[in-house]
């Protein structure tokens, strides 16, 4: 191995020791690096007219490129990142948004994201369109067409016209009883590292398997 690399290998591996939890991996790492970008991509001139896609790419470029938490460890390779056109699921007609891969915790993390203009249903499920239900939103990770095998995924919302904080609650209330696991009541409360538009939720998959999932909501008004 170069001796460089090496030597940036263990300086990688030295700060990744720091997140042992997979819930410090998540808020720590991951929900951080996202409220950073943030950051730069709000302010992209009419932002708001951009495609759920188009708003999906600009944080990519930002982690790969600009993003001071992950950036390094995604051009290091210690991190993977894929986006929509590299992360096809097992059927082949469904990609993945984001996906953070950690090599050294063995974890991945899907992001699914979400363009809304108020608390639409598509968030959380498909709708019928000529006789044929098609799924979206939540609906992906209960059906496991979305991080199978996982335990943890998150929906990051890009929101262009209603009130961020309305929507938030008018979406968790929707989401609390949309296969509620068990234990719902523990999660439903909880913020995402401290953002006030945000929840978590905790729900049982088609399989039985439990998944927890992370609501983030962003301001583009």
């Amino acid at each position: 191995m170069n001796p460089f690399y090496q030597q940036q290998r263990k300086k990688f591996d030295a700060i990744l020791k720091s997140y042992l939890s997979t819930e410090s991996l998540i808020e720590g790492l991951y929900l951080r690096a996202i409220l950073d970008s943030y950051l730069r991509v709000k302010i992209i001139p009419n932002i708001n007219t951009y495609t759920e896609n188009k708003i999906r790419d600009e944080f990519i470029r930002d982690f790969k490129n600009t993003n001071a938490i992950v950036k390094d460890y995604i051009q290091n390779k210690i991190i993977v990142l894929t986006a929509e056109n590299q992360a096809y699921t097992k059927s082949l007609t469904q990609r993945t948004d984001i996906e953070l891969i950690s090599s050294w915790h063995s974890h991945r993390f899907v992001v699914e994201c979400k363009r809304l203009s108020f608390a639409e249903g598509r968030y959380i499920h498909g709708k019928m369109v000529k006789g044929k239900h098609e799924i979206d939103g939540m609906e992906k990770f209960i059906h496991l067409i979305y991080a199978e095998g996982d335990k943890e995924a998150a929906m990051l919302s890009f929101i262009i016209k209603s009130d961020p904080l309305k929507t938030t609650d008018k979406l968790r209330d929707k989401v609390e009883v949309f296969h509620p696991a068990p234990d719902m009541g523990k999660f439903i409360g909880k913020k995402c590292i401290g953002l006030a538009t945000s929840f978590q939720s905790n729900h049982t998959r088609t399989d039985g398997s439990p998944i927890q999932i992370y609501h983030v909501f962003l301001d583009f008004r």
